[in-house]
């Protein structure tokens, strides 16, 4: 079977309703903008969702699904946790919280931590987001820094030789 992004070969039942609460995050302000489609639809072309997944995620795009119902189905502690964590990421990237997406990501908390091991969800999400999630994003959104200290910052490493950007 053919390996992908994040080291996966398939995607289980669990990880497919993870990603379908994320999405229903991205419908919480009445919106989606381009910035959280584009997000979204990577992490569809990444990850190895099959025909039936994909599917399902493409409609949820397009229609509003109930994250109280979904969340029902995200039962490994693992994802359970990471929900929260790419839920809080879409919620910010147009630039701003909107109150019903705050509304739906304190929703999101207390349904994922009821029962939960908590100290063991955040040390899984820690680790996986050094191992996974920065380098897809960095892969995704290699937009070089323009501006403020990060901007001068890169400049700075290229005139020295550090492409910190590079592949």
């Amino acid at each position: 079977m053919q390996e992908h992004a994040f080291g996966q070969t398939d995607v289980s039942n669990s990880q497919l309703h993870m990603f379908r609460c994320v999405i229903a995050m991205a419908h919480a302000d009445g919106i989606i903008t381009p910035q959280e489609h584009d997000y979204l639809t990577g992490f569809i072309e990444k990850l190895p969702f099959n025909a039936d997944q994909k599917q399902i995620l493409l409609s949820d795009l397009e229609t509003k699904q109930d994250a109280a119902k979904l969340v029902s189905h995200i039962d490994t502690p693992k994802h359970r946790g990471q929900v929260v964590y790419f839920a809080r990421l879409l919620a910010h990237k147009d630039g701003h919280l909107h109150p019903k997406e705050d509304d739906l990501l304190k929703y999101l908390h207390l349904s994922v931590s009821t029962d939960a091991d908590i100290e063991g969800i955040r040390a899984s999400i820690k680790a996986e987001s050094k191992r996974e999630l920065v380098v897809n994003d960095i892969k995704t959104d290699s937009t070089r820094p323009e501006n403020g200290l990060s901007g001068l910052l890169d400049r700075f490493l290229l005139f020295c030789g550090i492409d910190v950007m590079g592949g």
